[in-house]
């Protein structure tokens, strides 16, 4: 069975600009349907709510937002560096600040797990937050992105298609040679 869920407008939220991790979904729909001027657009927009810790948006603002690090009234979401990194991989865009990027996910890393911290504080720790698999999956995934900068999925998997097609045909055309009537 296949389900999906279609938009029907009730819930629009006006304020999608001031989110660093709205702004990047945005930017990656932008990029899915080939338009590469509104997704390096909204990726910019993301992309300068970096401050040297982490993406301040709106969310870090909001005294109740992002579920903030007990003891800290503001607090940057981790995961949000992972898509940054995830969809400038998939933008093909090189972050002038992206070792710096790399290096705060790490610093979030839980020796003793592997897991990323859900939270970062304004003073570059990490609270009391825990680390969970969301977090730490978006973190694999932004770093697998940059690392592997490929073209892009239609381009290359088309062609590894075509070439698995042209060597199966190859070897059966060598194993079953065609007979003449």
């Amino acid at each position: 069975m296949l389900r999906y869920d279609i938009a029907n407008g009730t819930g629009r939220l006006e304020d999608w600009r001031e989110y660093a991790d709205l702004l990047l979904l945005v930017a990656l729909s932008n990029h899915n349907r080939g338009d590469h001027a509104s997704a390096v657009g909204n990726f910019t927009l993301a992309a300068e709510m970096w401050d040297g810790m982490g993406l301040r948006d709106k969310a870090y603002r909001l005294p109740y937002g992002e579920g903030q690090a007990q003891g800290n009234a503001n607090a940057y979401a981790t995961y949000k560096l992972g898509l940054l990194l995830f969809a400038a991989g998939k933008l093909g865009i090189n972050l002038q600040f992206e070792n710096d990027v790399i290096a705060r996910v790490w610093s979030m890393q839980n020796q003793t797990s592997g897991g990323i911290f859900t939270h970062i504080t304004p003073d570059g720790g990490r609270g009391d937050s825990d680390t969970n698999t969301e977090t730490t999956a978006f973190v694999i995934l932004g770093m697998t992105s940059i690392q592997n900068r490929i073209p892009e999925f239609p381009s290359r998997v088309a062609f590894a298609m075509l070439l698995v097609v042209a060597l199966t045909i190859t070897a059966l055309s060598i194993r079953f040679p065609r007979r003449k009537p």
